[in-house]
């Protein structure tokens, strides 16, 4: 691993739309190889950014985004996480619900955006309550998003965004609840104390089956 970035991890709070971008910029290059992403969006790459914009804009409305930077300028972002405290969902409120079909269900072919609707979110919410008992993914701490850009990956960025998170999570007396896809995101998971609680395999039209795991880090109050 390399030498740790010195960086500042922060809540973003009425962010400009230039540091909304440049979110975005960060989730792309971060996720612009996961298959999982690919698959999300049914192939359409095109998809992936309003995928990532309805994420964050729902987030800023009723949850959390957490950025990591070296510097005070919007290019000096260089990590953001996307977290849902006890109570809160990316479809929690109307107006979310809104900013979903707005920036990205709109811009879906019809059977994507049935897949998702219909299929994919119930299969989402199967998961966290077969693997964790039902309704105890809302209580707590939810990791949604967390992405670095590829060169400043492996240099104590993650670590230091999870570590904000965690503290947060602290606070409210809870845990932390995330989904992965990958056995790489498995394994750096494990690695910083999450357990593997259960799994579920996913099936698209498109791409066919691909496997998600529900994972839990209990934390020391």
């Amino acid at each position: 691993m390399a030498t740790p970035l010195s960086v500042t991890v922060r809540h973003l709070v009425n962010p400009s739309e230039a540091e909304v971008e440049r979110i975005l910029d960060v989730l792309q290059a971060a996720f612009v190889k996961d298959p999982f992403t690919n698959f999300l969006v049914g192939g359409d790459w095109s998809l992936v950014r309003p995928n990532f914009e309805f994420c964050v804009r729902a987030a800023l409305l009723g949850g959390e985004v957490h950025i990591a930077t070296l510097g005070p300028e919007v290019h000096d972002i260089i990590g953001v996480t996307v977290w849902y405290g006890p109570g809160q969902s990316p479809g929690s409120t109307e107006e979310q619900r809104e900013v979903g079909s707005k920036v990205f269900f709109s811009k879906c072919p019809e059977e994507l955006r049935k897949w998702w609707l219909e299929y994919f979110i119930s299969q989402m919410e199967r998961l966290a309550d077969e693997s964790l008992g039902p309704g105890f993914k809302e209580s707590q701490w939810c990791l949604l998003l967390f992405g670095v850009v590829p060169e400043h990956q492996r240099k104590g960025v993650g670590k230091a965004m999870m570590k904000v998170g965690e503290e947060r999570a602290k606070a409210d007396g809870v845990s932390i609840v995330v989904e992965t896809t990958t056995q790489v995101d498995l394994l750096i998971y494990k690695r910083m104390g999450f357990e593997n609680k259960g799994q579920t395999t996913v099936e698209s039209p498109q791409f066919g089956r691909a496997s998600m795991y529900q994972l839990l880090k209990i934390l020391n109050v």
